[in-house]
């Protein structure tokens, strides 16, 4: 098995020369001195030193979370923020925010009619810091800072009121033992009929989300069991039969100091970006019986750049979108590095897949072989750290025009998630067909139909590539002075957040059509609490040709390059009244302004 550079020099001649060229893992010429340094400028010196990490501090086991199970009233799951202690990413030792301790939350798992029960205690330090968002709300001025918390439940539909998942409540750190201001019971309730899914939690108070889920402040939410009319995939004999693994994807920052305590290093540039963790791992290794069928429920918990998600030699034959079954099944091809043109399953961040994998065969007298999981190359127009660069020819005010721009600055290099290894004895296990799963969709999301359409048709534009001046209320006209006022903002129709500003009001059992565009540069994910939208996506039909496919998510990335297109999506306001947001989930969007409140009212 290749695992490091020291590997004999026979063993190298006889198998590494062909799975080299293929996994790109040829041995650095870069030392790997400081594992916390920030990664190299120039190109060729930074994927030489990140092979040389793999290769250092890559490759051990796969492991899942911890499980709880939150459902008992009387013995609520205490969730500590704290700092953590003695951990490392990739040979980094850290101290970051963190849910008690761990470079990952601890995976709940609950059954329709559950209610959660969650006890949150803030033991981060009391301190003040500078809000991101310009101007701050009123609220915050002096009084901000990023160890003030909550917490939300990314796509569960629930009430977003009272002590459920409402991302108004203010959890602050504690000034002393028993301060009441330090701790909140939640008590979330999931309905009778919730759809089973692959859903998850994280920290989102408005200016300190970006750094708090940058430090791995953000577990999986697992929904099983239940009673639909339609069964749901838990149900499907092949699905039940196939081990489950968890894989929260993250995308944690921090300095050359092991430390993530300004707003820049969350949401860095080029030379802060770092490797995706799997659960708080860095490359780990995920083993597999031949012929064997699993179950991969990925959570992209990061909060920058899109993952393009590809298997060597392997399609990911995706079941369910954002913990939603697909009623198909899709089959994403497998990750061939020389080719050009190739498809990968598209992540963004707050997005969820389930995907089943089905191990190859073993050639006679092999005894193992070795895959890769891959984040594959990116066009620019799906690129943070594209569009990132973009913005500093803004910031500069050098004249340019958004497309020309978009195809100049190259693509997202691939980059390696995790190491798969195929062994053991071999399992003849078989996957689902598509019309197994065709009426596995949760029986509530049926098609919205345009009479269906009663309330008022809903507009959203978000903006990062504007010159705006801003006024203390929020409101940010476009300007063209060369004043210091006059500069880049993230908005929401042409605002940044304020809690005091008006929400956008939709009624209770209505459903409505929404039109949502970027701003050309920034490929934006949009995403709503409480209710999933229907939308369309371009994804593999069965023939391999690229279609167009309806489904249901909560969340969406903005198409992005040149003339931004948009995107139009339909939604149903069911069960709950009450006040929430819809937000950029590039979280430092959202810190900075890029959110606005909603109400759904009768």
């Amino acid at each position: 098995m290749l695992s490091r550079c020291s590997i004999s020099a026979p063993y190298i001649a006889i198998v590494l020369l062909a799975l080299i060229a293929s996994t790109g893992l040829a041995c650095a010429q870069v030392p790997v001195t400081d594992p916390c340094a920030p990664y190299p400028r120039n190109p060729q010196q930074r994927e030489a030193w990140i092979k040389e990490l793999i290769r250092s501090f890559g490759f051990a086991d796969f492991h899942e979370p911890a499980v709880v199970r939150p459902t008992n009233q009387s013995a609520p799951y205490e969730l500590v923020v704290q700092y953590s202690k003695g951990k490392k990413v990739a040979g980094c030792d850290v101290e970051l925010r963190s849910y008690n301790g761990d470079l990952v939350g601890s995976t709940i798992r609950a059954r329709p009619g559950d209610t959660l029960y969650i006890r949150l205690t803030n033991k981060l330090p009391d301190v003040t810091h500078h809000h991101p968002q310009d101007p701050h709300p009123a609220d915050h001025d002096g009084d901000f800072s990023f160890n003030i918390t909550n917490l939300h439940t990314h796509g569960l539909h629930t009430s977003p009121s009272g002590y459920g998942d409402n991302v108004f409540l203010e959890i602050r750190p504690e000034k002393y033992p028993g301060d009441p201001k330090a701790t909140q019971l939640y008590r979330i309730h999931i309905p009778d009929k919730h759809p089973t899914g692959t859903f998850w939690y994280h920290a989102h108070f408005h200016g300190s989300t970006g750094v708090q889920v940058s430090s791995g402040m953000a577990g999986a939410l697992i929904i099983e069991g239940g009673q639909d009319a339609n069964g749901g995939l838990d149900a499907v004999p092949e699905i039940k039969a196939a081990e489950q693994k968890v894989f929260v994807l993250q995308q944690i920052r921090f300095g050359p100091d092991g430390k993530l305590e300004d707003f820049d290093t969350a949401i860095p540039d080029r030379q802060w970006s770092r490797n995706i963790t799997v659960n708080g791992v860095f490359v780990p290794t995920i083993r597999i019986h031949p012929g064997e069928v699993q179950r991969w429920r990925f959570v992209h918990a990061g909060v920058e750049d899109n993952i393009a998600l590809a298997l060597d030699g392997h399609q990911l034959h995706e079941i369910a979108a954002d913990g939603l079954a697909l009623g198909r099944r899709v089959d994403w091809p497998a990750a061939e590095p020389s080719q050009e043109g190739v498809r990968e399953l598209l992540l963004g961040p707050g997005y969820r897949s389930d995907v089943l994998v089905k191990a190859a065969p073993l050639a006679p007298g092999e005894t193992s072989k070795e895959y890769f999981l891959r984040d594959g190359m990116l066009p620019a127009a799906l690129s943070l750290q594209a569009a990132t660069a973009a913005i500093r020819v803004a910031q500069s005010r050098a004249a340019f025009n958004a497309g020309d721009l978009i195809a100049d600055i190259g693509n997202k290099p691939q980059r390696i998630i995790a190491r798969v290894l195929i062994e053991g004895a071999s399992r003849d296990m078989a996957l689902p067909s598509g019309e197994e799963l065709r009426d596995r969709v949760p029986s509530d999301l049926v098609p919205i139909r345009d009479e269906e359409l009663t309330d008022a048709e809903q507009s959203v534009r978000f903006d990062g590539m504007s010159r705006r001046s801003c006024t203390p209320d929020g409101n940010c006209p476009i300007c063209q002075t060369e004043t210091p006022d006059c500069k880049l903002h993230f908005t929401s129709n042409e605002r940044v957040f304020m809690p005091e500003h008006a929400p956008r009001v939709l009624k209770l059992g209505q459903a409505s059509k929404w039109t949502i565009t970027g701003d050309g540069i920034f490929p934006h994910p949009f995403h709503i609490h409480v209710n999933p939208f229907e939308v369309e996506r371009e994804e593999p039909a069965k023939d391999g040709k690229m279609q167009q496919a309806k489904l249901w998510k909560d969340t969406i990335i903005l198409p992005a390059g040149g003339q931004p297109k948009p995107i139009v999506i339909r939604s149903r306001y069911l069960d709950y009244e009450g006040e929430f947001v819809m937000h950029c989930h590039i979280l430092g969007h959202e810190d900075m302004g890029m959110m606005e409140r909603v109400k759904i009212a009768k």
